[in-house]
């Protein structure tokens, strides 16, 4: 949790800290409590120092506490985020791709500038949701949440795609000092792994 009194800091301060959190997929709790069940610490700690606000701020972790009959979590994930936005920007993204990758599995061939431009914009789309997602624990989201399926979407056809795509940016591209070198080791963990 990321706590800022009124007193410590400007509203322009407060406008921009609450812009940054937001983004990283912090919830407004109440005025001035920001949470998120599960930040990145180096990240909200890069945000703060950009923003000269360590010092003014305060971070807290925060726990259910066993043995109270307190509401469940759940309900404070409905109120304090809009994950009904999310899930929109999740179907209409399952709904753009999920043809491309039914036609593909139909064994259609595609050229390797054709799958370049999938593979394009298959991630570019997903990052423009999933960038917006707070990636809650599963128990924290509604029932049939579609970035699941988004997610295996995305991964299955960009392991449909990614081989054709590699060879059309080998061929086409070049670094300053000639030819691209291989893709690193990193690259094909991708997705769980690619093969």
């Amino acid at each position: 949790m990321v706590l800022f009194p009124r007193a410590t800091i400007t509203a322009h301060e407060r406008a921009e800290l609450r812009r940054e959190l937001e983004w990283e997929g912090f919830g407004l709790i109440a005025p001035g409590v920001f949470g998120h069940p599960a930040a990145s610490a180096p990240v909200l700690n890069e945000i703060l120092k950009e923003l000269k606000l360590s010092d003014k701020v305060f971070v807290i972790s925060a726990k259910d506490l066993d043995g109270f009959a307190v509401r469940p979590i759940r309900e404070l994930v409905d109120e304090c985020w809009t994950l009904q936005e999310l899930a929109a920007g999740y179907r209409k993204y399952f709904s753009h791709f999920d043809p491309v990758l039914k036609l593909l599995q139909s064994h259609v061939a595609m050229t390797q500038e054709q799958a370049f431009q999938i593979r394009t914009l298959l991630i570019h789309s997903f990052r423009r949701v999933t960038l917006r997602d707070p990636h809650f624990p599963a128990e924290m989201l509604p029932e049939g949440w579609p970035g699941h399926a988004a997610y295996a979407l995305c991964r299955d056809l960009y392991r449909h795609c990614y081989k054709q795509a590699e060879l059309h940016v080998m061929d086409k591209l070049e670094g300053a000092e000639g030819k691209l070198p291989k893709a690193a080791p990193a690259f094909y963990r991708r997705f769980g792994g690619l093969t």
